[in-house]
């Protein structure tokens, strides 16, 4: 049930993170990038706190700059790249690399436009390129990568996943004979004494432990039935608390009509009328801020914890079987990290997995 109860925050977490997402989706409409700042602009607050983006007044330029070089045709990316280092041309206070001008010509930003969420925006900020230079650099990326010839490159399942325990770097995948698929470590530290791993040693110690998350039928629908309850409980103790919070503000609103009543009477002076009004007001107001928290906030269901838990066991007993694609979904979704040595892989889960790892043990 503890495990349940993380999933049951994870869910909730994930809801923060969709109402934060609704607020950045509405800066975008309104044509403010909702995003960090990105390179060659700077933070400023507006008049009503809204803050945007301004062109920085040193590293504007330099982006300016290079889209007006590579525009010419003139430049690859290593040539532009080897023009900022002749020139000790820094941004951020870095040098500046052929991936970071990749990046930086490729952004819709800089032509006064910006991509958020999958939708394109028309951007209030100041543009450091017209739309027209950004489309040439574009079109001339499209045909310069059209004429790369490169061949066809597999996919593994793991790589990127696994850390080499003796060094720290990752562990990589080759084909060997056509067939079979080893790792390595990369050696970027030096000569590593790990040797080789067929991958499906990988696999054999990636199922054991999804075997942890794996939670038997009859347990589940146990479950099923304790988080009915539970559900059930909860349920009916909201309903109590919201009547009993209408009828605490019903009696406080008619305690205030009585008061002003008598005050019309005469039977209380106004600096007695001024007091108790005061504090039933403040009573009524407390009242109505609990009622509110009550209504809106939306109670977590225990089913959605339970169908995450039921689909996670399903997903981890069929890992064997699944393709390469849906291992490596399936990993990135449950796992934190991973290092293999001397054999053995060593694992660490995302919190509300760890802790079910843990409770099923």
């Amino acid at each position: 049930m503890h495990g349940i109860r993380v999933l049951m925050a994870r869910n909730y977490s994930q809801n923060l993170g969709e109402e934060t997402l609704k607020g950045m989706t509405e800066k975008a409409r309104a044509g403010i990038y909702p995003s960090n700042t990105p390179t060659g602009y700077q933070n400023t607050d507006r008049p009503n706190d809204k803050r945007i983006i301004i062109p920085h007044p040193t590293e504007a330029p330099i982006i300016t700059e290079f889209f007006t070089l590579f525009a010419t045709g003139k430049y690859s990316l290593k040539d532009l790249a080897r023009y900022t280092r002749e020139r000790d041309i820094l941004l951020g206070g870095r040098k500046v690399y052929v991936s970071g001008l990749h990046h930086i010509l490729r952004r819709r930003l800089y032509s006064g436009s910006f991509d958020f969420n999958g939708t394109t925006y028309q951007g209030t900020h100041t543009p450091l390129t017209t739309k027209k230079t950004w489309d040439s650099v574009q079109q001339i990326l499209d045909q310069r990568k059209a004429h790369q010839t490169k061949g066809i490159k597999r996919d593994f399942p793991f790589t990127g996943l696994v850390q080499c325990g003796h060094c720290g770097c990752s562990m990589v995948a080759e084909l060997k004979k056509k067939r079979y698929v080893y790792y390595h470590c990369t050696g970027h530290r030096g000569k590593c004494p790990e040797p080789y791993t067929r991958q499906e040693a990988l696999i054999d110690e990636f199922a054991g432990t999804l075997g942890d998350l794996i939670i038997p039928e009859e347990i589940l629908d146990w479950l099923a039935t304790e988080v009915n309850k539970t559900d059930q409980t909860q349920s009916g103790a909201r309903e109590t608390t919201i009547k009993r919070l209408e009828a605490e503000r019903s009696r406080t609103q008619h305690r205030l009509s009585t008061l002003y009543e008598d005050r019309l009477d005469g039977s209380i002076t106004k600096t007695m009328y001024d007091e108790k009004a005061r504090t039933l007001q403040t009573q009524q107001e407390d009242v109505e801020r609990k009622l509110t928290t009550a209504r809106e906030t939306d109670q977590v269901p225990l089913t959605t914890a339970l169908d995450l838990a039921r689909l996670t066991s399903n997903a981890c007993n069929a890992f064997r079987d699944q393709n390469e694609t849906e291992q490596r979904q399936l990993l990135t979704t449950v796992l934190k990290d991973a290092t293999w040595k001397d054999g053995r892989l060593r694992t660490t889960l995302l919190e509300p997995f760890e802790i079910l790892r843990h409770s099923t043990s």
